[in-house]
């Protein structure tokens, strides 16, 4: 009895031990899941630890020629993947959506840009000695530039938000951006703010052209054509190539890179201590409270409500309504009688029973627009303003580094905040617009009378034959 006894208790011992064992891998694995989804913060903080101690390898005109290397290369890398991903179909419908390109454009470069310049002058007036006034400078230079490029698709990606759009809005901003930045830099550059006027001691905005076009051109435009030709010629080949070698975090890794190049020259030209700890620590935390406020700000301006009490629907009502128009013009440019038309008959039976509803209804956008616009109109490209900042204040270079530091930190913490984003972002977008049932009846019953007009069309042949 007494061995049987021992023997029921090292069993028992021996399940709990497996219970306390079981638990504890199932406590690591849930903590390693987590982990290496935080991987992209972990390699940024290693990243900026090396940019700090080492900013002579990745900065510009350093040891890799980092403006070359990493400001062209990568880039070009995230352009040639969408390009070899998106049909060109997509992107001539997004290309022509005015309304979205309109706000994006307009926020980009004016609303920001005067919102940061009502806060940094009210700062500036209330004369707060703590905040240097140079800081409060690179703030609107920073907020004056248009949208960033690589940043911009990664997340869109990562969110499921239109993806088409967001690489057109992008190329359509970074290419106004050259001409409209320096403008605006010098529209708000007066009164209060008359000291960073960069024409006092400018070299020029020749060289913001030169530069921006010339990197628009090799690492957008080129990129993105030989992607879209490599689609079309090679589909199944490149195709195979991106889920063989499991490249997804592709566009993360360059992103990352492109932060890196981005510390490197900022530590390599003494920005971090050519301000104090007080200005790092509230442009850190202004910085978050900028971003968000733009984002919240967008989202009232892309979905409003005054649009919802206009057409008295909701906005389930306004996606199926917006839908049933997407799919009758659909049907109507099917017909034989578009097909035969002349251009402006078509534009005629294109706009067959358009109201003023319809007006007004698409100016509430879908989740997956709304969310790339909200990507697309707080985020700030650090290309073109260290293009700006070097070519207007290049004779003032003791400045440079007070103006990047705003410009350097927003870039960083857009993309942190944008990584967070997303996760709520790509739910958001998964719980649809709510006309999914409604569109999926309407091609049922599209699909039953093409199918009875088609038996109809070979009784009558049969009969005549």
């Amino acid at each position: 009895m007494a061995i049987e006894k021992k023997k029921s208790e090292n069993i028992d011992s021996s399940k709990v031990n497996d219970n306390s064992t079981s638990k504890t891998k199932e406590v690591a694995k849930s903590v390693w899941s987590y982990l290496y989804s935080q991987w992209f913060f972990f390699v940024l903080a290693i990243l900026i630890i090396i940019a700090r101690w080492w900013p002579q390898f990745a900065k510009d005109d350093g040891l890799i020629k980092g403006q070359y290397s990493i400001g062209y290369l990568m880039p070009a890398i995230i352009f040639f993947k969408s390009g070899s991903d998106i049909p060109f179909d997509d992107i001539k419908k997004n290309m022509i959506k005015w309304r979205q390109h309109l706000i994006s454009q307009s926020f980009s470069f004016l609303i920001s840009s005067s919102i940061a310049y009502g806060f940094c002058l009210a700062i500036i007036i209330s004369n707060n000695k703590n905040i240097d006034k140079w800081t409060l400078a690179g703030i609107i230079v920073s907020m004056s530039c248009p949208t960033t490029i690589a940043s911009n698709i990664v997340m869109s990606r990562k969110a499921n938000a239109n993806f088409s759009l967001t690489i057109c809005s992008t190329v359509l901003g970074n290419s106004l951006g050259a001409f409209i930045s320096p403008a605006v830099v010098q529209m708000f550059m007066k009164g209060e703010f008359s000291f960073a006027n960069p024409a006092n001691n400018s070299s020029g905005v020749t060289g913001v052209y030169r530069r921006v076009m010339k990197q628009i051109g090799c690492c957008l435009f080129v990129p993105f054509f030989i992607g879209q030709m490599v689609r079309i010629w090679f589909l199944p080949q490149i195709q195979w190539f991106w889920k063989t070698f499991r490249l997804t975090k592709l566009g993360s890794v360059c992103l990352l890179m492109i932060m890196f190049n981005s510390f490197s020259t900022a530590f390599a030209q003494h920005a971090f201590t050519s301000v104090s700890h007080i200005n790092i620590i509230f442009l850190c935390f202004f910085n978050v409270g900028l971003y968000l406020f733009l984002s919240l700000l967008t989202l009232f301006l892309v979905r409003p409500y005054i649009v919802l009490m206009i057409l008295k629907m909701n906005s389930k009502e306004v996606a199926i309504f917006k839908r049933k128009r997407i799919l009758e013009i659909e049907e109507i440019k099917e017909s034989e009688d578009y097909k035969k038309a002349n251009f402006v008959k078509k534009c005629k039976l294109a706009n067959e029973g358009l109201t003023l509803k319809h007006f007004l209804a698409n100016f509430w956008f879908d989740k997956k627009d709304t969310v790339s616009l909200l990507l697309c109109t707080s985020a700030k490209t650090a290309a073109l303003g260290v293009a700006i900042m070097t070519s207007e204040y290049g004779a003032d270079k003791d400045r440079i580094g007070q103006l990047l530091v705003p410009l350097v930190l927003y870039q960083s913490e857009q993309v942190i905040v944008a990584n967070f984003q997303t996760t709520f972002f790509k739910k958001w977008i998964s719980t649809g617009d709510g006309d999914e049932e409604f569109t999926a009846r309407y091609l049922e019953e599209r699909e039953e009378k093409t199918q009875i007009e088609n038996e109809k069309k070979s009784v009558a042949s049969d009969s005549t034959n």
